[in-house]
């Protein structure tokens, strides 16, 4: 089998933010199953768009879905099972979403992923090593690939703002018996348990989207953030520092840096708040 190496690149550039949400504890978890996960990407077989999808083939999933023309697949299907389906189910369904060009319920598939991850990473303990590794492997994807905020233009927009926060707020996923977070696990938790965390979840991620929305609303700070991107994406094996992309690079990270000291310190009074995406 010859490695697909297509697989590598991201499958929406549109989830390209790192997590920042990965617990001090877990993340040697993280570091210790990338190698199963590149060498999934690597070697992973063939998959129909639509078949089931789970934490080992998620991201081929994404990449056939958007080399994909299968309409049987629709947005609409997709959020009304928003509340049942596991974090590998939400980012896919983010997915089909995003291909739909609905770029809000996108990034509320994608938002409701990450924190049914976090919630499910707290609560649903792996009962053997083979699912320690699952969970990290989701870990990992989530940290490196599907971190991300979505389309940036929803967060300049505070009408899209607001019509994302409520769908957030809106969304209260369910448990039973037979929901399977993607690894086997102990014991279930409490469904009044499960709730509180992920309401939890919910408060963090809106605070640090609205530090963002702040952000990326400045033009100064989004004129510096396009060519970032710009310049991170002709340089995807990593940008040497000594380049001219390197040195451009550093300068628009420390304009950046300058520039959201600024904006924090004036909406909380002088007393700033990192967004962390």
């Amino acid at each position: 089998m010859t490695p697909n190496n297509a697989l590598l690149t991201d499958a929406f550039s549109l989830l390209r933010c790192a997590c920042s949400a990965a617990k001090r504890g877990r993340r040697v978890a993280i570091v210790a199953n990338i190698r199963h996960i590149l060498a999934a990407l690597l070697l992973a077989p063939s998959l129909a768009v639509g078949a089931e999808v789970t934490i080992s083939n998620l991201l081929e999933s994404l990449q056939r879905l958007n080399q994909s023309t299968e309409s049987s697949l629709s947005c609409a299907d997709q959020l009304k099972k928003a509340n049942t389906l596991n974090a590998a189910n939400l980012f896919f369904s983010a997915g089909v979403c995003f291909r739909e060009k609905r770029s809000i319920d996108g990034a509320f598939l994608l938002l409701a992923g990450q924190i049914r991850s976090s919630t499910d990473f707290e609560l649903f303990e792996p009962r053997e090593e083979q699912d320690k590794q699952m969970m990290g492997t989701l870990w990992g994807i989530l940290f490196y690939r599907l971190g991300g905020a979505g389309d940036v233009s929803i967060y300049r927009n505070p009408d899209s703002v607001r019509l994302l926060f409520e769908q957030l707020a809106n969304w209260k996923p369910i448990i039973s018996e037979t929901y399977d977070p993607g690894w086997h696990h102990k014991a279930v938790p409490a469904s009044v348990r499960y709730s509180e965390v992920v309401e939890t979840g919910k408060e963090h991620r809106r605070r640090q989207l609205e530090s963002y929305s702040r952000l990326i609303a400045d033009e100064g700070y989004y004129a510096a953030q396009r060519e970032l991107d710009e310049i991170q994406a002709r340089n995807l094996r990593g940008i040497d520092v000594k380049s001219e992309d390197g040195k451009r690079s550093a300068s628009l990270m420390q304009q950046m840096r300058e520039l959201e000291k600024q904006i924090q310190e004036k909406a909380s009074g002088g007393n700033p708040r990192q967004p962390n995406l």
